[in-house]
């Protein structure tokens, strides 16, 4: 009796041995943490602001440069325009020239003896005048125009030639960090993908060690009564629907009994969810599987209609019961976890959510990695 006693002591001790190696938190390879992401994150920002910077300078230098071409092209028709009207003057002048070569010159004393009076002789003696001032002028003025133009015009293609030469440099700032927010958009990506895969491989590995840990207790427990020799069926089971770490912890499955999901249950459909296939589009067994905000569409409603997860948000803001505090979550509360509404999950307690991640994974347990906000579901439509 007393070898059988030592017997049943060893294998109680392997099996407690067994089932704390099994226990021991799954350490995961190093991996991008969400401190990578956001600062990933704030990198898209600080590029796209950069980039926003100057693509208003290229349309400001644009904008100058059109500006330019219309204000040479307005000089340009001012300039034809003032030596057609230089041309006309250099031609009244020569017609008034030739005009007195052929009658002679006008002298002095003819004007004189021509005169019927004083007043007439000067009278004619003034219009002479005004009419060789006026040539004068007439020629001087538009000479002088045409001069001030055509500075101008050299003025303006030197601006033209600056602008031009600034906006190839602001083009070529603006391809440039075109390409590096492409290049950090998909760095963010790839980190994200990274992350979301980790998390359900985390998932995945708890859970099979957590199914091989009860497997090797529930043996282990049949090994000693076998060697003791009594006591079968004495304290050796496990109640249904629940699961015996061995540290007299008892864990409730809020799951249904059956084979399959259930929808409307909130919380206690999503862990019926378990297991279940990421669909796109997803919302009911029909589908095949969920995606984020069908999983929530299915657990609050009839599994008849999917809502994504932007009307979800909405909804809660709407209803005012939107929540800024993960520490203000409750379980049963949806949980986003992006800036606009790009992933909502289900939360249940402990910084913990079950939601269906990305393309080929599956409905799984994980922590909130991260929080933009969340509040109790609310009906959308």
């Amino acid at each position: 009796m007393g070898l059988r006693k030592n017997i049943a002591m060893i294998v109680v001790a392997t099996v407690v041995a067994t089932t704390c190696m099994l226990a021991v938190p799954y350490k995961a390879q190093a991996v991008p943490t969400q401190d990578d992401l956001a600062a990933a994150q704030a990198r898209i920002d600080e590029l796209g602001n950069q980039l926003i910077t100057y693509q208003g300078e290229l349309d400001e230098a644009e904008a100058a440069l059109v500006q330019t071409d219309n204000d040479i092209a307005a000089t340009q028709l001012q300039i034809e325009q003032t030596r057609e009207e230089l041309a006309a003057a250099r031609i009244t002048l020569a017609r008034r020239m030739r005009s007195g070569y052929k009658t002679g010159a006008v002298s002095f004393l003819d004007v004189l003896f021509s005169s019927t009076s004083l007043e007439d002789f000067a009278n004619r003696i003034y219009y002479m005048d005004k009419v060789n001032e006026q040539d004068a002028e007439t020629i001087g003025r538009i000479n002088e125009l045409e001069q001030q133009l055509e500075d101008e015009m050299a003025t303006l293609e030197a601006q033209k030639v600056t602008q031009e030469q600034r906006l190839a440099e602001v083009e070529a700032k603006v391809g440039e960090y075109e390409a590096l927010v492409g290049e950090a958009q998909e760095y963010y990506n790839q980190l994200d993908a990274e992350i979301q895969a980790e998390l359900a491989r985390q998932a995945e590995e708890e859970a099979r060690r957590a199914a091989e840990a009860e497997a090797a207790q529930q043996s282990a427990a049949a090994a000693v009564i076998d060697v003791a020799g009594g006591g079968a069926g004495t304290g050796a089971g496990n109640t249904e629907g629940s699961t015996d770490y061995g540290d007299s912890t008892t864990v409730d499955n809020p799951g249904n009994d059956g084979d399959s999901p259930f929808p409307g249950g909130g919380v206690a459909s999503a862990y019926s969810c378990l297991g279940w296939p990421y669909v796109w589009g997803g919302y009911n067994l029909s589908t095949g599987g969920f995606d984020c905000s069908g999983l929530v569409s299915y657990c609050y409603g009839t599994g008849t209609w999917r809502a994504g997860a932007e009307p979800l948000g909405l909804a809660i803001i709407r209803a005012g019961l939107w929540k800024d505090s993960l520490d203000q979550l409750v379980p049963g509360d949806l949980v986003f976890t992006r800036s606009e509404f790009n992933h909502v999950g289900i939360y249940i307690g402990g910084g913990m959510m079950i939601h269906a991640p990305h393309p080929g994974a599956v409905v799984c347990v994980a922590e909130v990695y991260a929080f933009y906000g969340g509040g109790p579901f609310v009906y959308p439509y």
